[in-house]
């Protein structure tokens, strides 16, 4: 497996595992009359998944561009 080929495939599972864990059933189990240091466990939930993808997103972006190298002019050669 190619690295480029790696790099899509943890993509599309950062994707599914975003969609999976923001849907209805999970969100609505977060959904209780509960406090986590004062903050009510459905926003710290989607507050965390959100963190949680976001750092995920910049680790494969991190990835993406030491395997690729820096982009520094367009394919093209135009500025």
């Amino acid at each position: 497996m190619t690295s480029a080929q790696a790099l899509r495939e943890r993509s599309v599972f950062l994707i599914v595992v975003g969609v999976v864990l923001l849907m209805p059933p999970l969100i609505l189990i977060a959904d209780q009359a509960a406090f986590i240091f004062g903050i009510p466990t459905l926003y710290a939930y989607v507050f965390a998944c959100w963190a949680a993808l976001i750092a995920g997103g910049a680790l494969l972006a991190s990835q993406l561009s030491r395997s690729e190298g820096t982009l520094d002019a367009p394919a093209d050669g135009r500025d």
